[in-house]
């Protein structure tokens, strides 16, 4: 069984303290749930059979349901356009990796706030295969404020998404990458042991 709670942000607008607390309950989900990924509004669920599902706040594309931003589920729904997950991270969105291989990430760019911004936005509303440069399986998948990194069965650690502050671990600052930028892994410097 899987409990969800916490409280809803967004009915509050900028007061958290005013916001509805939701009560724990169970969620419904129709298969045994292996893993879970949580940022501040939305969350995730990976299934043993491989499926992901997604409730909370779709302000900037973070559920994956391809749906237009601004949409909310207080209850898990499933990402239909994934199957076979076997790893998921989270942040301002999502990254999974299938287990033949496939990375895909949706969700909130960090590089540019909401509004008018000399920065570009990169928002996904739906899981977007990325071309997974790696040579050996992806052993973990991790997410952090805007950027993903995955660690192969060598020790090689490889990073997309945002690189605004040096986040990849190149030694290069990236500020206002294009889309394929964005979406393209990088292999970092340093290597996991």
């Amino acid at each position: 069984r899987l409990w969800i709670y916490g409280i809803d942000p967004v009915l509050a607008g900028r007061n958290v303290s005013a916001a509805l607390t939701l009560m724990p309950g169970i969620a419904a989900i129709p298969t045994p749930v292996v893993d879970v990924s949580v940022r501040s509004d939305a969350a995730y669920a990976l299934l043993e059979n491989g499926e992901i599902w997604s409730w909370g706040y779709n302000n900037g594309g973070q559920l994956g349901s391809g749906e237009k931003p601004e949409k909310k589920y207080a209850l898990p729904k499933r990402i239909h356009s994934l199957s076979r997950v076997i790893l998921i991270a989270s942040n301002l969105g999502a990254t999974v990796v299938t287990e033949n291989g496939i990375l895909a990430t949706w969700g909130v760019s960090a590089s540019a706030p909401p509004g008018p911004s000399p920065f570009p936005r990169h928002d996904l509303n739906a899981p977007y295969k990325i071309k997974n440069k790696m040579k050996f399986p992806i052993r973990y998948v991790v997410g952090g404020m805007s950027a993903y990194a995955a660690i192969d069965d060598v020790g090689e650690v490889w990073y997309w998404r945002d690189n605004s502050r040096g986040q990849r671990g190149t030694g290069l600052i990236v500020r206002n990458p294009d889309e394929k930028y964005w979406t393209t892994p990088e292999k970092s410097l340093w290597v996991y042991n």
